[in-house]
């Protein structure tokens, strides 16, 4: 479990929901360590929350001279989960049962979860657009 952000993993306590894990290669090689929650999905309730589509986000770029995109590198990361809901990322290790205390990627409420706080930390200013875990940025 060695590169992992030590704020974002505790041991687990006893729980009824236990996800797999799967290691996936990044393109530089390292492993991301990602759960598998299949089942914990078939039950969360999504909320709705829209994304801008192409034509949202082009209609605001008319006459934009500058542009830049920034990647929210690990942006769902910056999603802290209350108790509750880290109880349910527990996955199982051959070290062990571990929860995560921030928002993993493959949680079905999560893209939805970070456009939302995203738009809202960006609410009042002009020359900006949330695409997914996308920032761009434009005058």
């Amino acid at each position: 479990m060695d590169g992992r952000p030590r704020d974002n993993l505790k041991v687990s306590i006893p729980t009824d929901w236990v996800n797999l894990m799967v290691a996936v290669e990044k393109k530089d090689g390292s492993l991301r360590i990602c759960i598998d929650p299949v089942d914990l999905n078939k039950s969360i309730r999504r909320p709705f929350y829209p994304i801008p589509s192409l034509e949202d986000v082009s209609s605001k770029l008319y006459g934009v001279k500058y542009l830049s995109k920034l990647d929210a590198r690990s942006g769902y990361w910056s999603l802290v989960l209350d108790d509750e809901s880290a109880d349910l990322t527990t996955f199982n290790t051959i070290f062990g049962r571990y929860l995560l205390k921030r928002m993993p990627f493959g949680i079905i409420s999560a893209q939805d979860e970070f456009q939302r706080r995203m738009e809202e930390a960006l609410e009042g200013l002009d020359g900006f657009a949330v695409i997914i875990d996308d920032l761009l940025v434009f005058s």
